[in-house]
């Protein structure tokens, strides 16, 4: 919201889904009204942390990350189709330049 506030050209609309997470972090979560909310001018971020949320989602060590099998496949319109376990394996692969980054229809 912040830096939406100071760049002249943020003028279209996103949406974040800040709101579809199972618990908010914020002690009093920011009002949403017709689309828009006030930017908080209170020091720092503006708002006020709920510690107690924070603290229950805090990992504790040893963490071991969730990665799932997976496969991606990436269809090109003339029907050529590549497959990759990551979106990381397809970045890697694209600034190769093994492929392009964008084409419409994919």
């Amino acid at each position: 919201m912040h830096l939406a506030a100071v760049l002249s050209h943020a003028t279209w609309p996103a949406v974040n889904c800040h709101q579809l997470y199972e618990r908010d972090v914020l002690a009093t979560p920011i009002e949403v009204r017709d689309g828009t909310s006030l930017i908080p001018d209170t020091p720092g971020l503006g708002v006020e942390i709920d510690e107690d949320a924070i603290e229950a989602f805090r990992l504790r060590r040893p963490y071991q990350g969730f990665n799932p099998a997976r496969l991606i496949e990436v269809a090109w319109p003339d029907g050529a189709k590549f497959y990759y376990s990551s979106g990381n394996q397809l970045w890697r692969d694209a600034q190769a330049g093994n492929m392009p980054v964008f084409i419409a229809g994919v």
